[in-house]
């Protein structure tokens, strides 16, 4: 049945002697899990994934608690199954998508005269940054001593690497 309800069975014998039962069935209603939407990660990062929903928890790595992080290594699919009371169930899944870091590349080592520059171009990414606070793949520096210069890339999954060189100044 849907909802409660309670059934009455009616026994009569050759003699007319009858006897009445009744039982009581009660509907209980499912939990409902949910873990949320689909999300993304870079790799060698981590996820936390909220449950959500009424019961005892178990996640398909063996957790019980409410909350767990997961840093997968490829793209995964974790699931949540809630049981409540009446050991009635629900289940959700949700993909964690593992995306690869961008290979920044800044370059080989310069070594330049001092008063002079030098033109320094990174790639490996769709987007960059520079310690120097330029936010383009290629920039020119005039450092006045040895200086260290770090990119750092950024893909289209905005994930993120860095990579350094190093501009020596002669005198």
């Amino acid at each position: 049945p849907l909802t409660n309800t309670t059934y009455t069975v009616t026994v009569t014998n050759g003699f007319t002697c009858t006897d009445t039962e009744e039982i009581a069935v009660t509907v209980n209603a499912n939990p409902t899990a949910n873990v949320g939407n689909d999300t993304s990660i870079c790799i060698n990062q981590s996820a936390d994934l909220q449950g959500m929903g009424a019961g005892d928890y178990l996640w398909n790595t063996s957790a019980t608690s409410t909350t767990i992080t997961v840093s997968p290594l490829v793209t995964t699919t974790y699931s949540l199954t809630i049981t409540n009371p009446a050991t009635c169930t629900s289940t959700d899944e949700i993909i964690v998508t593992v995306n690869a870091l961008p290979t920044a590349d800044a370059g080989i080592d310069v070594t330049i005269c001092y008063g002079k520059n030098t033109a320094l171009t990174a790639n490996g990414g769709t987007s960059y940054s520079w310690n120097t606070s330029a936010s383009t793949a290629s920039i020119t520096v005039s450092p006045t001593e040895t200086t260290t210069y770090t990119v750092t890339a950024v893909n289209a999954f905005s994930c993120t690497d860095n990579d350094d060189l190093v501009v020596t100044v002669l005198p």
